[in-house]
């Protein structure tokens, strides 16, 4: 509930809440390798062949999503 909180609060201070003030407070809620179980998902990403893109391939492939 409270991290749910903050979140809706520091969305609504959008300088505070995008930067690492924001960083700082969301990061203690996050559980750091979870995902979503994402079996039966088919996702197209585009921009795939490094960086952010190749990133986001592999923890969506991890997660179990067809990966297009």
């Amino acid at each position: 509930m409270l991290p749910s909180i903050v979140d809706r609060a520091l969305d609504w201070t959008v300088i505070p809440g995008y930067t690492r003030i924001g960083y700082g407070l969301r990061k203690s809620s996050w559980d750091g390798d979870a995902i979503a179980g994402l079996d039966g998902w088919t996702v197209l990403v585009t921009g795939a062949s490094g960086g952010i893109g190749a990133a986001t391939v592999e923890r969506l492939a991890r997660a179990g999503a067809t990966v297009h």
